[in-house]
């Protein structure tokens, strides 16, 4: 992120790609991209190490279907979903019971997870986008990142029948209390910071309020 503010001399509306999740609300929270663009639960992140294996043969990659989790900022496949819910307690507490996104629950997030993915992206978006724009990162620090690391911490005292479940949810839990501690550093020394400038949208498109106060699309 103080990388990328170098950017901001060329008077031009940044826009992160590939990046999603809380790092990416982060990113327009902060003010250092006007905007967000990625796929509809999946794209957000890019590692160039996927480009040097090749497929094998009737192999699909990007085919599996992942389930998005927002309050641990991560998404499952529906085998590990299915294996954590079994857990006492979890399903309750992990599962979408949002009426508006999935009216029968955690069966519909299942079901239809790139719905349940975007519904709860839009609700992230457009509570950063209420906020001002000089208030963002602090709210994204105490209403977003910090539920996510009580969760987080949570999940990984669980104990699920499988191992590879239990190390994602022990990495998630590292994972966001590092980014809690490197934004709240960058937070608290942020203030004069530079901010991207807003995209907009040629021809009939409406603008959209994004988390910095641009567009996602």
């Amino acid at each position: 992120m103080e990388s990328v503010r170098h950017f901001h001399e060329l008077e031009r509306p940044l826009v992160a790609d590939y990046t999603g999740g809380l790092s990416g609300l982060a990113a327009a929270a902060f003010g250092v991209v006007g905007g967000m663009s990625h796929g509809v639960g999946q794209k957000e992140t890019f590692r160039a190490s996927g480009l040097n294996t090749p497929s094998k043969p009737g192999e699909r990659k990007g085919s599996t279907k992942w389930i998005y989790v927002p309050e641990l900022d991560r998404s499952f496949k529906q085998e590990q979903l299915s294996s954590l819910f079994e857990v006492r307690g979890a399903r309750s507490r992990f599962g979408c019971n949002d009426s508006n996104c999935c009216p029968n629950g955690p069966e519909d997030m299942i079901e239809n997870p790139h719905i349940h993915f975007i519904t709860q992206r839009g609700r992230q978006l457009a509570d950063l986008s209420n906020v001002p724009e000089l208030r963002r990162a602090e709210h994204l620090l105490l209403r977003h990142l910090d539920p996510a690391v009580r969760a987080a911490r949570l999940a990984s005292r669980l104990h699920p029948d499988d191992p590879a479940l239990i190390k994602a949810m022990l990495g998630s839990k590292k994972r966001l209390v590092n980014l809690r501690d490197a934004l709240g550093d960058l937070h608290a020394t942020d203030s004069s910071a530079t901010r991207s400038s807003v995209p907009t949208f040629r021809g009939k498109l409406q603008n959209l309020n994004s988390a910095a106060g641009g567009q996602e699309r």
